[in-house]
């Protein structure tokens, strides 16, 4: 049997397009039935991993000693991290301690997304103190609200007043998932691939859904708010590409759908998972090994 989102009745606007919305409930967007859910090829997952693992052996055999051989015997004791289709050196996270105030706005953006989500809209004017009060029992979160401490006072408080912003614009947009649709908040999304050598890596700030029983049943949503213009653009398409990928090589099952949202821009912008839109993800991982 196969087991939905939710009741999903809710209809798409006439003459507007599922992608790129600026609706008033991005919610209702993100799973409205506007195209049947596709059936599951379960082959399709092990084709695209020996696609990257072949892929990954011929990187190997052109390594340099500059650059860690990867896809044969003796790989590197850290392996090569590709994150959100973007090679990185190492699977070693940089330290909260060293963020500066754009990664901090990112990480109260996500906070405050993810909250209202879950809770609702986050109490006024206390949006700031809720957030990094989340922040504190995190992973990182002792570091994290370091990092704020030492800000100067006019940092910390444009801080507060981004994070005020953003919740103001988050929670006019989105409204609290219902529990039938088991959201998950936060979640790596990780794929070794190449004996270890490799993996692939993405989070989801918001997954949505079962897991597939036939037909495709997860929506994966990442914050994008970075960067503006074609770079920007360009790199919200490789983090789509990377959770699809992702989530496919990890669960077996592609997702149903994909999306970025820009809280600076209020836009969501939103892929159907296809089987092309699969193998552009390959190439990206591919090709981030290869430029190294």
């Amino acid at each position: 049997m196969t087991v939905a989102l939710a009741p999903l009745r809710l209809p798409e606007p006439a003459n507007e397009p599922d992608r790129g919305s600026w609706g008033p409930d991005l919610l209702a967007r993100l799973v409205s039935p506007a195209l049947p859910r596709p059936t599951i090829d379960h082959g399709l997952a092990g084709g695209l991993r020996a696609w990257l693992d072949d892929g990954i052996a011929g990187v190997g055999r052109a390594g340099t000693p500059e650059r860690p051989v990867v896809g044969r015997a003796g790989t590197p004791e850290r392996p090569v991290v590709v994150r959100d289709g973007t090679l990185v050196r190492s699977a070693t996270l940089a330290r909260p301690s060293a963020l500066g105030l754009r990664e901090l706005r990112a990480c109260l953006t996500r906070m405050v997304f993810r909250l209202t989500l879950v809770q609702g809209a986050l109490r006024h004017p206390l949006e700031f103190e809720d957030a990094l009060c989340a922040i504190s029992v995190t992973e990182h979160g002792p570091e994290l609200l370091d990092a704020v401490g030492r800000l100067h006072p006019r940092e910390r408080a444009s801080l507060g007043a981004f994070t005020r912003a953003r919740a103001s614009v988050i929670s006019a947009q989105w409204r609290p998932v219902p529990a039938a649709w088991l959201p998950r908040t936060g979640e790596r999304l990780r794929a070794p691939l190449g004996g270890g050598a490799v993996v692939v890596h993405a989070t989801a700030d918001l997954v949505l859904g079962r897991p597939s029983e036939g037909a495709a049943s997860v929506c994966l949503v990442r914050l994008h708010d970075e960067h503006r213009g074609p770079l920007g653009t360009a790199r919200a398409q490789h983090a789509r590409r990377a959770l699809a990928l992702a989530e496919t090589l990890r669960s077996g099952a592609p997702p149903w759908r994909v999306a970025t949202y820009d809280p600076g821009a209020r836009h969501l912008d939103c892929d159907e998972v296809t089987e092309e839109l699969l193998a552009d993800a390959v190439r990206d991982v591919l090709e981030a090994l290869e430029r190294g």
